[in-house]
């Protein structure tokens, strides 16, 4: 298993990734950018981990992408370097893998309280999941952290992909994949971009989900997975969806 460190920018995160080891971990892998190489260059000299830094800053969510290309796992872990670390979830998530999902989420909705108290950002992921025939997963997405992946789903969506959680997680659902959400704490869950600028979430949330249902529209028509059962086009020359 390797784990997926993204999103550090404190030395805190140095105890936070020392943690990991307590995992049967094959490696840990810390994606960091930015102009100042010191915080890269005091997890080297703590921790065991594989470190690599670009001097120029990452998109988003590229850091994860960058670190899965580096992975020799068969189960990607990827975690949040700011946040505390709760290794008996991470242990769910990896459990769940093991198990044979493809990709096990954190499940959190139900320490949102009833859909009028969510926020924009996680109401428009509910709705992609549900125009994806995943209604199930309410606001779960691949854009929150932690997350776990099997080998054989990444490359079967791409890692390039990952650059865009919302566009892997519409991937991940046309392309069958089995995922699976695991009950986690809210609080420890972590949204990507917010590492960037948390005023954004919700107009980047939208943009990316946005793309991301256009994206499948565009593969699969725009009734998705739904035919039509009311119109009768096929008696004006018109060809039934």
């Amino acid at each position: 298993m390797s784990a997926i460190v993204v999103g550090s920018r404190s030395p805190e995160a140095v105890a936070h990734i020392r943690q990991w080891s307590r995992l049967p971990v094959l490696e840990t892998i810390v994606v960091l950018d930015g102009k100042d190489p010191s915080l890269a260059a005091m997890i080297r000299a703590q921790t065991d981990a594989i470190v690599l830094f670009l001097p120029e800053m990452l998109g988003p969510d590229e850091d994860r992408a960058l670190g899965a290309s580096q992975a020799r796992g068969d189960i990607l872990l990827f975690v949040s370097g700011q946040d505390p670390v709760d290794l008996a979830a991470a242990g769910r998530l990896i459990a769940a893998v093991g198990q044979g999902a493809d990709i096990a989420l954190a499940d959190r909705g139900a320490s949102l309280g009833t859909f009028r108290q969510w926020g924009e950002a996680d109401r428009v992921r509910a709705f992609m999941n549900s125009a994806l025939g995943c209604a199930w997963l309410g606001p779960n997405t691949l854009d929150q952290l932690p997350h776990a992946w099997s080998r054989v789903g990444m490359e079967r969506i791409g890692v390039e992909r990952l650059a865009v959680p919302a566009l892997a997680q519409a991937a991940a659902i046309t392309e069958g994949l089995r995922l699976k959400t695991i009950p986690h704490h809210a609080a420890a869950i972590r949204r990507g971009k917010e590492r960037h600028d948390p005023d954004q979430e919700g107009p980047l949330r939208l943009g990316d989900h946005a793309e991301a249902l256009v994206s499948v529209i565009q593969r699969q028509g725009s009734r998705l997975q739904w035919p039509d059962e009311t119109r009768r086009r096929s008696e004006t020359g018109g060809d039934r969806q």
